[in-house]
């Protein structure tokens, strides 16, 4: 049995996403340094900053930086029920590599040095921000 939303209540897509940050300055930075996204006008990047909304180039979905006093460390990371660690996102990219190549360039702590093949999912990579927030990128079967 299908389950439908009603046309009115329907979800058209994601407006963004909130991660938890120690440092919203220091990790606004990391983003836009290593993934490319931009500061919004609505967040002057300053130091000692409350929050900040990152926006891709093409103006898709954003990326709110909180700031948290309660971030644990890297090691302490929620699980899955099978024991793996939790992504907090995933992005798509067209060239996976590139992704990699930046992120080992700027000494981004990677889930592994290779990328995964991962069947009808395609390839992908996974990193942590400075916070141990941890992110994929995946690049479609064409």
């Amino acid at each position: 049995m299908a389950v439908q939303a009603p046309a009115a209540t329907a979800i058209t897509g994601i407006a963004c996403v909130y991660l938890p940050v120690s440092d919203v300055y220091a990790s606004t930075l990391w983003y836009v340094r290593n993934l490319g996204l931009e500061v919004g006008p609505n967040t002057p990047l300053v130091p000692e900053m409350g929050h900040a909304i990152l926006i891709y180039p093409s103006r898709g979905p954003a990326v709110f930086l909180l700031g948290s006093d309660e971030i644990s460390t890297p090691t302490a990371t929620a699980r899955r029920r099978d024991g793996q660690e939790t992504l907090n996102f995933c992005f798509f990219v067209t060239d996976v590599q590139a992704v990699m190549d930046r992120l080992k360039d700027n000494g981004v702590r990677l889930e592994t040095d290779e990328l995964v093949e991962r069947g009808g999912c395609g390839t992908n990579i996974r990193c942590y921000d400075p916070d141990g927030n941890k992110l994929e990128f995946c690049q479609p079967r064409s």
